[in-house]
């Protein structure tokens, strides 16, 4: 009995480091926010509001609502045309563009390639980075997540 008790604690212990934590993730890229204006999001609202969608991105953005992580969805008409989910002004965690698939994907769908994590990320970056502090420490832009 005293080793199955050794064992699982062993166990639990174990499963607390980095690693044997899962290093995939179902967000798509982590923003950098450091030093960012007050301004930021109500302007990326104001300019990429979902107030316009039409045609199949309206079933989608209703799509979205039922997604499992709260998200403030951002419409972009431009080419690529998508809807971009950012979740607690810090991650991008969903994506819907129909020249990819037509269906919501997160950083874990097979169908969202690196390149593709990497554009939509830097899509959101580069507005933000209009926001920010022009300041020596702040040279992290973002990061995508791993495919592996």
């Amino acid at each position: 009995m005293k080793q199955l008790f050794l064992l699982l604690l062993f166990l639990s212990a174990q499963s607390c480091r980095d690693p044997f934590a899962n290093a995939r993730t179902t967000r798509i890229y982590s923003l950098n926010t450091n030093c960012l204006s007050k301004t930021a999001w109500t302007d990326l609202k104001r300019l990429h509001s979902t107030d316009s969608v039409k045609g199949d991105f309206v079933v989608m953005l209703k799509k979205f609502e039922r997604m499992p992580f709260d998200n403030e969805v951002y419409y972009f008409k431009e080419s690529p045309e998508e809807l971009i989910a950012i979740r607690d002004n810090e991650s991008i965690g969903y994506v819907y563009n129909p020249r990819i698939r037509n269906a919501i994907l997160d950083g874990l769908s097979p169908s969202l390639p690196k390149k593709e994590k990497e554009r939509i990320g830097n899509r959101i970056q580069s507005f933000l980075r209009k926001y920010q502090c022009k300041n020596e420490h702040n040279h992290r832009y973002g990061q995508e997540y791993d495919d592996d």
